[in-house]
């Protein structure tokens, strides 16, 4: 391809270096010509170094292969003005004419064959690894806590000495149960092993696979005699170092009772009275067989946040009484005074060995001698605290079993039908703790005492009836805070004093007599006497006596 090149020699003789120009300067008229592409090759020095001089160069756009070339025009340099000559000298030349930059035809660069790119091979795709299946974790037997506190004992019954106590809610890892398969082995701390009775937990199914573990050996041996009608043998006990003189012989009460003045069958004053434990918890009422008792002791908890109940039965029977709860420092004085046997559904283990160890009479621990409940005993519902129940006709035959029925020899309380003069009383406010407020009501219809609690009447859950008393006695005695621990919130064992005497309100009839209490043999139940040291009678039939400690203010008006 030929390039066509415009030019003159003055447009090209600014770009040669000054010493390159002759002094006679040759001038040519600028006339086109037509160069090939060689004597363009040779020149192209030249020409950059000229373009370089005068201006920045336009950079040549390539156009598409498909497109026609544009021409590209440079474009002219301004002239540099001419430096005067100190002498000046008469013009001997014709001024150059400018001309037009030459027009530069590019020749497009060859096109360089294009190497194909090689195809790249496929990677063969890693076939996915299958994810191995987990293995299945074994489930370890546990047992979930389903009563509100629970004790852990050294071996797998109520023999055995407690170790630690659990509360609801809380998981045992199970490992191990007994033949029976009625207490589970669990560990309570890391690497410490325990027993737990199998009706206060809820297991789960891997406790199937438990193996049976061989029990410790108890940690003292009890004589056993065969249970009435062929059931678990009960268990009983010679007592050791007894604090109580023994109570005196078998009496002849005849046929009228010495604790109601009332007359009775005289087959049944021959045996044995029985002193039962019964809870006074609001959940637990109303209660059964309170109605039926002959003599009703409430006194405070442990705690000093609610009451409890100590039924003493003798001249009736009673059907069903309950809920039975566990004993307390004071059955330990108040069951002698009516040479009464005593029933609970357990203790602490310091006033369980006071009760089983240390006194005269006989002490049924219901968990301990009929941990069946299917013997002395029987069951309503789960509820630890509702749970139990008893009745007088499953109790005598217990002490046939154990060769303690015996007739009472007692002091009898006097009676009379007519009420001694004094200050009339229709009612009476006991101040116990909130749940527990007592209140009694004088009804001249009926002549006797209605009860309350918390301000609504308290009923029999038995005879739908509500609870009353022939007479009500206001008993003030010593209240003494021990060092025994009564339950795992660390609560200490409070002792009652029953021995001696007090300050006493004696309600029957619509009056009250103040006077004295006086508890001086231990075998026979308290008397009472007015200011002036009379004895006072009470009103023939049944008989509650409210435990308070001295510096209660009851209200009687």
């Amino acid at each position: 391809m030929a390039l066509r090149l415009a030019f003159s020699l003055d447009q090209l003789a600014p770009s040669l270096r000054e010493g390159e120009r002759s002094k006679g300067e040759v001038m040519m008229m600028a006339r086109p010509f037509t160069l090939d592409a060689l004597a363009l090759l040779i020149l192209s020095p030249f020409l950059a170094l000229g373009l370089a001089a005068c201006a920045p160069a336009v950079p040549l756009a390539t156009p598409p292969p498909s497109q026609p070339v544009p021409t590209a025009t440079l474009v002219p340099p301004t002239a540099r003005p001419a430096v005067p000559s100190p002498t000046p000298r008469p013009p001997t030349a014709t001024p150059t004419e400018v001309s037009p930059s030459p027009t530069l035809t590019s020749v497009p660069p060859t096109a360089q064959p294009i190497s194909p790119t090689p195809t790249p091979q496929p990677t063969a795709t890693p076939r996915p690894t299958a994810t191995p299946r987990p293995t299945a974790t074994p489930v370890p037997a546990e047992a979930k806590v389903m009563g509100e506190v629970v004790n852990l004992r050294e071996g797998p019954g109520t023999e055995y000495p407690v170790v630690s106590q659990v509360e609801q809610g809380d998981l045992l890892g199970i490992t191990g149960r007994n033949e029976e398969n009625d207490w589970w082995q669990v560990e309570w701390e890391e690497g410490e092993v325990a027993w737990i009775i199998g009706r206060y937990v809820e297991v789960n199914e891997a406790a199937a696979q438990v193996k049976v573990v061989e029990a410790p050996p108890t940690p003292r041996a009890v004589a056993a005699v065969t249970a009435r009608g062929g059931g678990a043998p009960a268990r009983a006990v010679a007592p050791e170092n007894p604090s109580l003189p023994p109570p005196p012989p078998p009496g002849n009460p005849g046929s009228t009772n010495p604790l109601t003045g009332l007359a009775g069958d005289p087959a049944r004053l021959a045996r044995r009275p029985i002193a039962v434990v019964v809870n006074n918890s609001p959940v637990a009422r109303p209660q059964y067989g309170l109605s039926a008792a002959d003599v009703v002791y409430e006194y405070l908890m442990d705690g000093w946040y609610v009451t409890r109940f100590t039924a003493i039965f003798y001249g009736n029977e009673g059907e069903r009484i309950g809920p039975v709860r566990s004993a307390r420092l004071i059955n330990e004085q108040m069951t002698p005074q009516y040479q009464a046997a005593l029933v609970a559904s357990g203790a602490s283990d310091e006033v369980r060995y006071i009760l089983k160890y240390t006194v005269h009479f006989p002490y049924l621990d219901i968990d301990l001698d009929d941990p069946c409940n299917c013997t002395y005993s029987f069951t309503i519902g789960n509820h630890w605290e509702t749970r139990l129940q008893t009745q007088t006709a499953l109790l005598h035959p217990w002490l046939s079993d154990w060769g303690q029925e015996r007739a009472p020899n007692l002091n009898a309380w006097p009676h009379s039908e007519g009420p001694p003069g004094s200050t009339p009383a229709s009612q009476v406010h006991i101040p116990y703790p909130s749940n527990s407020v007592v209140g009694w009501r004088y009804d001249s219809g009926s002549g006797r005492y209605l009860r309350s609690v918390c301000g609504a009447p308290h009923v029999d859950a038995g005879t739908g009836q509500q609870l009353s008393a022939a007479n009500v006695i206001v008993l003030y005695a010593h209240h003494e805070l021990t060092d025994m621990v009564e339950d795992a919130l660390g609560t200490k064992g409070v002792r009652i004093v029953l021995r001696g005497s007090g300050p006493v309100k004696v309600l029957r009839d619509g009056v009250a007599i103040e006077g004295t209490w006086r508890a001086e043999d231990p075998n026979q139940p308290p008397h009472f006497f007015d200011a002036g040291g009379r004895e006072i009678p009470l009103k023939p039939g049944n008989t509650w006596v409210q435990v308070v400690p001295t510096n209660y203010n009851v209200h009687v008006e």
